[in-house]
């Protein structure tokens, strides 16, 4: 598929396409357009506000897309990691992953397959998070983890590596699994300011039911099983 070149950058044909994240930059292969390519950044940039997850760790990148796969299968496009250098010469990690082609949900408008793939989506979300609670140290309230589930990591679309011909919604986003505790800031404040605002409003419904259910079943699950969460020291 690629080609191993003198340098250690383990792909040919890579193309800067301007789109940069927090943790990587983001190239399109010439040799093969249905890839997208995401190059870990090395360094923070000099005006950049540092992030809180790591850059360039390739067992926390392994880590969070297994959970991906495992927790949120059907909705994530291929995705391998390849570690190689960079054309600095610089050790880094890249994920390979099958291009999605479709459109951001901004763009989708109102549509109906879109709301109920993503209530799906959150009903794993939702799973997931009850599945990771822990305990961390003596915390009276357990933590967990969930995917950066803002609405932009989302694209309605079809896979062309797949032979798709129908459109459906995928999550593109693998690295960083996020993390917080469970407590009324998540939910009042984490959920409807920070993650709500980045769907279109079209889809603020959702979000909200989410946001009721997540709280009453944690709480509920924690209830009945506090005993049964694992603590971490």
């Amino acid at each position: 598929m690629f080609e191993k070149q003198p340098n250690e950058v383990p792909f040919s044909g890579l193309k800067k396409t301007g789109k940069k994240g927090k943790y990587f930059e983001i190239k399109s292969v010439e040799t093969d357009p249905g890839f997208v390519v995401k190059e870990a950044k090395t360094k923070w940039g000099l005006f950049e506000t540092a992030g809180v997850h790591p850059l360039n760790d390739i067992d926390r990148a392994k880590a969070d897309l297994d959970i991906m796969k495992e927790d949120f299968g059907e909705f994530i496009p291929g995705t391998s990691l390849v570690v190689g250098k960079n054309e600095k010469g610089e050790k880094t990690f890249y994920a390979v992953q099958e291009k999605i082609e479709g459109q951001a949900l901004d763009k989708v408008g109102n549509n109906e397959e879109v709301r109920q793939q993503l209530e799906s989506f959150f009903d794993k979300v939702r799973e997931a998070f009850k599945k990771h609670l822990f305990y961390y140290k003596n915390s009276r309230q357990p933590q967990s983890i969930f995917p950066d589930m803002k609405g932009w990591n989302f694209i309605f679309g079809t896979n062309p590596k797949r032979g798709e011909t129908k459109s459906r919604l995928y999550f593109i986003d693998t690295y960083p699994v996020e993390g917080a505790d469970f407590n009324d800031d998540f939910i009042n404040r984490y959920i409807p300011t920070i993650v709500k605002p980045t769907f279109p409003s079209e889809y603020w419904p959702v979000i909200d039911d989410f946001r009721m259910k997540l709280a009453e079943e944690i709480k509920q699950h924690i209830k009945a099983h506090s005993d049964e969460i694992p603590r971490v020291n």
